[in-house]
């Protein structure tokens, strides 16, 4: 549980700085959709963060199953792609239309939240398997 608090720390300032990076960005362009969706996803995780610090009785359950909630889209949105490349043979439909270019930027923006949360499941399923364990 220990080191599972601790990747989740590290996760966390990898996060913050990634959606400080993105929060700027947005608001240099003006979106402010972008900005919105930056904030309430950086106040989501920061909570939870804090909740698993406070360490009470179900601080666990909670972080993991935020966790989840951002971890599933991207792990679908994940299988998808691979499955494009493997219907496709490549980063663009056969009929040529599409942009290799943008699937790799795309792919590489949701693969920078996607390894680290990555990480931070199976961390979390170890945690529940040996707690199962130790029954």
């Amino acid at each position: 549980m220990r080191s599972y608090r601790k990747l989740f720390r590290g996760v966390t300032y990898y996060i913050f700085g990634i959606l400080l990076l993105f929060g700027a960005l947005a608001l240099f362009g003006r979106n402010f959709v972008g900005l919105i969706v930056v904030t309430a996803t950086l106040l989501i995780w920061v909570s939870g963060y804090n909740y698993l610090k406070s360490q009470k009785n179900y601080a666990f359950l909670v972080s993991f199953l935020m966790v989840n909630l951002f971890w599933l889209p991207l792990l679908y949105r994940t299988y998808e792609r691979v499955v494009f490349i493997n219907e496709n043979g490549g980063f663009e439909r056969a009929d040529g239309y599409g942009s290799p270019l943008a699937f790799l930027i795309g792919m590489t923006f949701e693969q920078i939240f996607f390894i680290p949360l990555t990480l931070l499941f199976i961390s979390g399923v170890v945690v529940i398997l040996s707690k199962g364990k130790n029954k």
